[in-house]
């Protein structure tokens, strides 16, 4: 996951806390929008968490990139100003799925994290399970698996009937 924020206490204390709570998740940070496009372009980026003003650009407009790119991206918002129109607007445009006002607990943000990440993981399984079954279903078009005609068990009750 990617958590983004120019304020260092503000990184310091989520990703904290994030690797304390998910150890099995790497927590990477950015300062900027710049810095979390690069990191973006690294791919390996889940779940994008970022402060909506940022020195150099906004974080609605770094999670519309990322998702454009990366459409599996889980983005969520954090704002001072969660009840403006043109913000929530603009993060339901960029595929936002939580847009957070500020403070956020520490704690209720790790329980929210660790949720979509779950529920990521999840439907990420369901596609590979839907692509395993749709490559599946052709060959068993194509007539009787390798092997040859599927044969009924015999009976073990026939074997003293007569016809």
């Amino acid at each position: 996951m990617l958590l983004v924020d120019d304020e260092p206490e503000v990184r310091a204390v989520y990703g904290q806390a994030l690797r304390r709570a998910l150890p099995d998740v790497t927590v990477l940070e950015a300062a900027s929008a710049d810095e979390a496009r690069r990191r973006l372009a690294d791919g390996g980026i889940d779940l994008l968490l970022s402060d909506e003003r940022l020195p150099d650009g906004r974080g609605v407009d770094v999670i519309a990139q990322a998702r454009r790119e990366h459409p599996e991206v889980v983005g969520i918002l954090l704002t001072g100003h969660a009840d403006a129109s043109v913000i929530r607007r603009a993060a339901a445009d960029a595929g936002v799925v939580r847009l957070q006002e500020k403070p956020w607990s520490v704690f209720e943000a790790v329980r929210v994290i660790e949720d979509l990440l779950d529920k990521k993981r999840l439907r990420d399984q369901l596609h590979e399970l839907e692509r395993a079954h749709a490559e599946e279903r052709p060959r068993q078009r194509h007539g009787p698996p390798a092997g040859g005609p599927r044969r009924r068990a015999p009976d073990p009750n026939a074997a003293g009937r007569l016809a």
